[in-house]
């Protein structure tokens, strides 16, 4: 879980990135998956994804094409373009 700051503009999230990548981590570690999807387009995941594919687990990205990160893209073992037709009900 992270936190939330208040600033002038209202409140953002804070330690969210870094509880992510650390969850991957010690999932990977403990054998816990075999591949992982990570839903974002900061490239800042990309020494994460590394260390996870150093530890022979496969990453893949789902990211939406607005802001997408073709650092992160080439990083990750596949990726997959979500677009708002995905969130649409039937």
């Amino acid at each position: 879980m992270g936190r939330l700051q208040k600033t002038s503009a209202g409140y953002i999230e804070k330690g969210i990135d870094i509880n992510i990548a650390v969850d991957m981590f010690k999932l990977a570690k403990d054998d816990i998956y075999d591949t992982t999807v990570l839903v974002t387009s900061d490239a800042d995941f990309v020494p994460a994804v590394e260390v996870i594919q150093e530890l022979g687990k496969h990453v893949e990205n789902a990211y939406f094409k607005e802001g997408c990160s073709f650092h992160l893209r080439k990083t990750c073992d596949n990726f997959i373009e979500l677009d708002k037709s995905f969130f649409k009900k039937a």
